[in-house]
């Protein structure tokens, strides 16, 4: 008991919230009853009580839950707590695959691993001391850490260490929660996340992956990065006016803030220009005004030297004083009309200069609009990394995006023939790529729909379903569109031709065929597989970043791997 006395509950301090946003409960997990005879359960399917008679090592009672630990899951934790401890306590709880002989103990088979209450770990058949031992109501967790290779294990909410570490078999191998009992009257109960975990898995999690997560914290987007991605997803999805409208608008943008900062220098340049005329002209009475005490001493000198002329040097000190004031007043007049001139002609330069500027930026901008290499064209060769790279791509670029405006333009007008024959022609050399055919299915699929928005044009269609090219028909090609629930909907052409057998789809279980806006959808799936079909990337960032988001809001598939970087599977 004491060692178990000294064992206090870990605490961890969150400076931020888990990102990405990750659910260490697992509510839909309960553990897999087998028709054991020596194992009961009591009141839920998460309370197991030992009821066999626990002699050998074949009468141990495994149980394993009934779902396997998700691949795409970082990191899966459990716990159970012991009701009853029984005669010897030999609870066991750990991971196991589906091969687990439920009447051994969990560890001691390959490929499992267990925690025993005798305070030894347990891995094919291989034992040593690894923590406490369990008593009546202890709660002891177990962590598994796949992205790490790792598993560790928890008591009262106290981290005990990792158990077993480089376990490369997580990688291909579906594990199960397990546990395991063997002596008479053993009761625990299991949580999967349905209550509070007695362990703060959350704070461990952060603390675990702290450097990373501040990081990720620590990352700021610019404006530039901002209007990239949003160039981006209107270059992907076609929207070529809102692409001009938009730059047009960021260059406004940029344009007043430049002319701004061109008046502030201007600004500056006038007050630098006025302050050092300020300071000439201080300088120069500064002058005046020596000049005038040299003469004023040269007088009373000679007064010193003629005590008969005092009157003389009277009258010839005032003329000297009123001519010195003169002169002073004179120099302060220059001055002025020196600044003023000054301040003129700089104003008068400075005004020429932002002329000049304000034509350079029209002859600028008539140069953008005249450039036949569009700024569109630009932001898809960004995918390559390398200046060579998109030298040698700029003319697939160019004639993808021409393609992709073509075919927008005739689906629009409602010219699916026409679509068609410029697509086959255009890509004659992908005929036997999937992405082609899904391509000329799209197309087909739009002539469809056209004709069964109204029964008239049945006949129509059904003579173009005769008609219809035999290389082009594949029963084995699938497309989705999306239902009135917005659920994807698979169809292909066997699918679409028994829709003609309807008089009148807007009253059947089918009128999301005419009702929703088809059209835009399968364009987008075009584009897509335009791409696809020319091993370029088929989505935007926008679109990149939204879906990986939303897998991390709805799966639990945050992996942190060596390089630091996010891994999310399955997009």
């Amino acid at each position: 008991m004491d060692e178990k006395q000294s064992l206090q509950s870990t605490s961890y301090n969150l400076k931020y919230s888990i990102t990405p946003k990750t659910d260490f409960r697992h509510k839909d997990f309960i553990l897999k009853f087998q028709n054991q005879s020596n194992l009961k359960f009591l009141k839920d399917e998460q309370t197991i009580k030992y009821n066999g008679k626990g002699y050998s090592l074949i009468d141990y009672a495994t149980v394993q839950s009934d779902k396997s630990i998700p691949l795409s899951c970082s990191l899966f934790y459990f716990e159970i707590e012991i009701l009853n401890e029984g005669n010897r306590c030999e609870i066991c709880l750990g991971i196991s695959d589906k091969s687990m002989v439920l009447k051994k103990l969990c560890g001691t088979v390959n490929n499992s691993f267990g925690y025993c209450g005798d305070g030894k770990k347990y891995q094919e058949d291989k034992k040593e001391i690894f923590g406490v031992k369990f008593h009546k109501n202890d709660v002891v967790g177990c962590g598994v850490y796949l992205n790490k290779k790792k598993i560790f294990y928890t008591i009262n909410g106290k981290f005990l260490g990792y158990a077993f570490e480089n376990i490369n078999t997580f990688k291909n191998v579906n594990f199960f929660p397990t546990v395991s009992l063997h002596s008479l009257n053993e009761t625990i109960r299991v949580n999967f996340g349905l209550e509070n975990f007695k362990f703060d898995i959350e704070g461990f999690y952060y603390e675990e992956n702290k450097e990373k997560i501040e990081k990720i914290y620590q990352i700021k987007n610019s404006m530039e990065d901002l209007e990239y991605i949003i160039k981006d997803f209107l270059v992907y999805n076609q929207y070529h006016e809102t692409f001009k409208m938009f730059e047009n608008e960021i260059s406004q943008q940029d344009g007043n803030k430049n002319n701004n900062e061109k008046k502030d220098n201007n600004d500056n340049k006038n007050e630098n220009i006025n302050k050092e005329n300020d300071n000439k002209n201080v300088n120069e009475n500064n002058n005046n005004d020596n000049k005038n005490n040299e003469n004023n001493i040269n007088n009373i000198s000679e007064n010193n030297s003629n005590n008969n002329n005092i009157n003389i040097s009277e009258n010839n000190n005032n003329n000297i004083n009123e001519n010195n004031n003169n002169i002073n007043n004179n120099n302060n007049e220059n001055n002025n009309n020196i600044n003023n001139n000054n301040i003129n002609e700089n104003n008068n330069n400075n005004n020429n200069k932002m002329d000049i500027d304000s034509i350079e930026e029209i002859n600028t901008n008539s140069n953008n609009e005249n450039n036949n290499y569009n700024n569109d064209i630009k932001i898809l060769l960004n995918q390559f990394k390398t200046d060579e790279e998109k030298s040698k791509n700029k003319e697939k670029i160019i004639k993808i995006e021409n393609e992709r405006k073509e075919i927008k333009k005739l689906i629009l007008n409602k010219e699916y023939e026409k679509s068609i024959e410029f697509f086959q022609k255009n890509n004659e050399k992908f005929k036997t790529k999937i992405e082609y055919k899904k391509i000329i299915l799209c197309l087909i699929i739009l002539k469809y729909l056209e004709y069964l928005k109204n029964s008239e044009n049945y006949i129509k269609l059904y003579e173009y379903l005769n008609n219809l090219n035999k290389e082009i028909w594949d029963e084995n090609l699938n497309i989705f569109i999306y239902n009135n629930n917005d659920e994807p909907y698979e169809i292909n052409l066997n699918k679409i031709s028994t829709l003609i057998c309807y008089k009148d789809l807007k009253q059947t279980e089918y009128s999301f065929f005419i009702n929703k806006n088809q059209t835009e959808i399968l364009l987008n799936q075009i584009n897509e597989l335009i791409f696809q079909m020319n091993n370029l990337n088929a989505f935007s960032i926008l679109e990149k970043i939204y879906k990986q988001q939303n897998l991390i809001n709805n799966v639990n598939a945050a992996i942190f791997n060596d390089n630091e970087h996010i891994i999310v599977n399955n997009i």
